[in-house]
């Protein structure tokens, strides 16, 4: 039988003034969970949602199991 793994993803931001703007972004496996903070300009909440997406769909390209993968934004899907 096939393993099966659920990933959980999360951006968020703070800050109000461009310049004030703090991105991270966070993921969850099971009893492992990681997280930073998003480089470049764009400091944003979509943008730190996409980059955990882009993070996890990187490390799990030669896995065969079923993923399934929970986005916390939905204008990212």
């Amino acid at each position: 039988m096939k393993g099966r793994a659920i990933i959980a993803t999360d951006g968020s931001c703070i800050g109000t003034k461009h310049k004030q703007r703090v991105a991270g972004y966070g993921e969850a496996t099971g009893n492992e969970n990681k997280h930073g903070m998003l480089g470049g300009i764009d400091q944003t909440a979509y943008m730190a949602g996409v980059w955990a997406l882009y993070k996890i769909m990187k490390s799990i390209t030669k896995c065969k199991e079923e993923i399934w993968i929970i986005i916390g934004n939905l204008a990212i899907q």
